[in-house]
């Protein structure tokens, strides 16, 4: 019960310090963590897909004399999608295509809606890019105009009404029905929507249909049957594509590959530079914050407090005896 007794007086006989040690501490250790928290998140870019590691992006680069471009193009011809999956049976499951840079503005009853994330795509997207389709059929965004709503968009835009049958204008120009509702996609995607379009509204209201000469604007995926055919693919996806298409002659053609989806938001210079530098502040922030706790610590217990009393003693050479301030006999031999 002492030692509890002086440790509490302790405590309040240095309260200022030892609060201003538990801020600094819990300050520091709290941004630690939500820079830590940041960098999970980031890495955990389209994992929230379906057997994610299994969906594969194609891309392609300018190699010109030999010597490719640093920087890979991710949008890419529409009939990739149609011949790849003919020329590789054995490795595609499916193929899709989206187009997500064309951003047009969405009203009801002329009332502008905001954070509206349109995506235009086939059939297949949701199946081959793992999202649940929770009412609907997706054979749907084969006809012109018609559109699905992620299950919080609808929500927010319909509140308890049903959806299904309800009319968004796209940019005053054409009214485009709701069809079905889908899973919502997070927010750690690099392709991020809340309505999917029909693929078919884009081509033959806006910029039509694509070739493999024209209309580079297509996000190719794979869902492939394996994640081990992602490699596969990359040996064989050249040659593949090369049987559709004629071969280029001098020394600039373009390079195929893919990519697979989990991959595509490290892919970037930028994205990974900006981890480091959150990782490097975490590490920094965390040593920073222990030793100033540690250091605050130590020079607080090696002071001499305020109320110790100081005493002189003279060593004496030779058989001594003198009275201490107590009134006790003390000798020295």
């Amino acid at each position: 019960m002492r030692q509890i007794y002086y440790t509490i007086q302790i405590l309040l006989r240095g309260r200022g310090s030892n609060f201003i040690k538990l801020m600094s501490l819990t300050l520091g250790l709290l941004i630690g963590i939500l820079l830590f928290s940041q960098i999970a998140y980031e890495l955990s870019y389209e994992n929230f897909y379906k057997d994610p590691e299994c969906v594969a992006l194609m891309r392609c680069r300018r190699v010109k004399d030999g010597i490719p471009d640093k920087e890979y193009d991710y949008s890419t011809f529409r009939p990739a999608a149609a011949d790849l999956w003919e020329a590789l049976p054995d490795l595609i499951e499916s193929a899709s295509l989206s187009v997500n840079f064309y951003q047009p503005e969405f009203y009801i009853d002329d009332k502008k809606l905001d954070d509206v994330q349109p995506m235009f795509a086939d059939t297949l997207f949701f199946h081959t890019i793992g999202l649940d389709v929770l009412r609907g059929d997706p054979k749907e965004l084969g006809t012109p105009l018609y559109a699905f709503l992620s299950q919080s968009k609808a929500r927010e835009l319909f509140g308890d009404e049903e959806p299904v049958g309800k009319t968004l204008s796209m940019g005053k120009m054409m009214d485009i029905t709701v069809r079905g509702i889908y899973q919502d996609v997070p927010g750690n995607t690099a392709y991020r929507h809340n309505i999917v379009i029909s693929l078919p509204t884009l081509e033959e209201h806006i910029f039509g249909r694509g070739t493999w000469r024209s209309n580079d604007i297509y996000n190719v995926f794979f869902r492939l049957k394996t994640p081990e055919d992602v490699e596969a693919m990359n040996g064989r996806i050249q040659k593949a594509v090369e049987r559709y298409t004629e071969t280029k002659e001098g020394t600039d053609v373009m390079e195929f590959s893919v990519l697979p989806l989990p991959d595509i938001y490290l892919s970037t210079p930028d994205t990974v530079r900006r981890l480091v530098i959150l990782g490097v502040l975490g590490f920094s922030i965390f040593f920073v914050s222990i030793m100033n706790y540690v250091l605050a610590a130590v020079a607080h217990s090696v002071g001499v407090p305020k109320r110790w009393a100081y005493i002189n003693v003279v060593v004496p050479t030779e058989h001594t005896s003198w009275e201490c301030s107590c009134g006790k006999q003390a000798c020295w031999y």
